[in-house]
């Protein structure tokens, strides 16, 4: 028994209008405002992040500003001692305001970052970037961690073929501590 799909423009199926270019007033992403009637505008040039005073969860605003990929990722950072805040750690319901001054610990690479406005949606990258400005030194530093990690691992060779039966028993006697 098969099932023939109708799709009608502009039909609600799940949280994404169906062919929403039909509509070009209308965006997918915009609320519609109670003033407004009902219709929502298209705010190309007009960040989410306008009201900078709003108050926002440490670990919200790190996944919003893509620091990490889930908010579970920056919780965990955060409890574990890897942000601080002002100088003192964080906490993951501590909240960020404008001009805070963050120290974020991800794997070796250390961010030094003032923030700069709040959001509480993940946005794209680029408008991500908007929400902090990270210091020259912070950004110096993390370029001298890269060229050494570069030197570092340029004397490594890696090897032609893997090992055969021969030198993985060669290997296993070797390491072994009989």
């Amino acid at each position: 028994m098969g099932f023939s799909r109708v799709v009608v423009p502009g039909r609600l199926i799940g949280r994404a209008f169906l062919n929403f270019h039909a509509f070009p007033g209308k965006s997918v992403y915009s609320k519609a405002s109670p003033s407004s009637g009902g219709a929502s505008q298209v705010n190309r040039g007009v960040l989410p992040m306008e009201n900078s005073t709003e108050i926002v969860r440490l670990d919200k605003w790190l996944w919003a500003a893509r620091f990490f990929k889930t908010r579970s990722l920056a919780s965990q950072a955060v409890n574990g001692g890897k942000v601080h805040v002002n100088g003192n750690r964080g906490k993951a319901a501590h909240s960020v305001v404008v001009g805070d001054n963050l120290i974020i610990t991800i794997g070796t690479m250390q961010f030094h970052v003032a923030v700069l406005a709040t959001c509480k949606f993940r946005r794209p990258a680029p408008e991500a970037r908007l929400l902090y400005a990270e210091t020259a030194e912070s950004i110096a530093a993390r370029e001298e961690q890269r060229e050494m990690k570069k030197m570092i691992n340029a004397g490594f060779s890696a090897p032609a073929q893997k090992p055969g039966k021969r030198d993985r028993r060669k290997i296993r006697s070797f390491t072994r501590n009989d």
